[in-house]
């Protein structure tokens, strides 16, 4: 049993323990969200070069170590962006990172030369039964309407 899965069995017993921890947690994020805030600019401010090297490292290692995981951080960061066109229309990110795992290996996207995830009904969210890894040109064949599946 993995951490998740002990975590979901652990709040299906202990409801009333899990709603006093979310409570006290939700206090604590608040009373102390100005600190950690104003710690994090001011750190972002001195340092911008080590923060943009840890970025860019941090995605190139996500990329190359666990790909799925970094699809999962991509996507779910295009669905919440406020400035694009997913969030506008209302399309929702509702993959966990195990689904998106086993996306990656049912569709086998490690064998592909540029993966990219694909919703295969376009106006639905990204859920399991709707999300595939096919190739990056095939993906963008089909955004353009050249692309018609048989």
């Amino acid at each position: 049993m993995n951490r998740v899965e002990y975590l979901r069995e652990w709040r299906k017993r202990n409801p009333e323990k899990e709603a006093i921890y979310l409570e006290r947690t939700k206090e604590r994020q608040k009373r102390n969200r100005k600190k950690i805030s104003a710690r994090e600019k001011e750190y972002r401010r001195k340092h911008p070069e080590k923060i943009k090297i840890w970025n860019q490292t941090y995605l190139q290692r996500l990329r190359k170590e666990r790909p799925w995981a970094y699809w999962h951080k991509q996507v779910k960061a295009r669905c919440r962006n406020k400035l694009l066109y997913y969030r506008k229309v209302g399309i929702k990110y509702l993959l966990s990172v195990e689904e998106m795992k086993e996306l990656w290996f049912r569709d086998k996207a490690y064998n592909l030369s540029k993966p990219s995830i694909d919703r295969i009904n376009t106006v639905g969210d990204y859920t399991f039964d709707n999300c595939r890894f096919i190739e990056h040109t095939e993906n963008m064949r089909r955004k353009k309407g050249v692309y018609h599946p048989n």
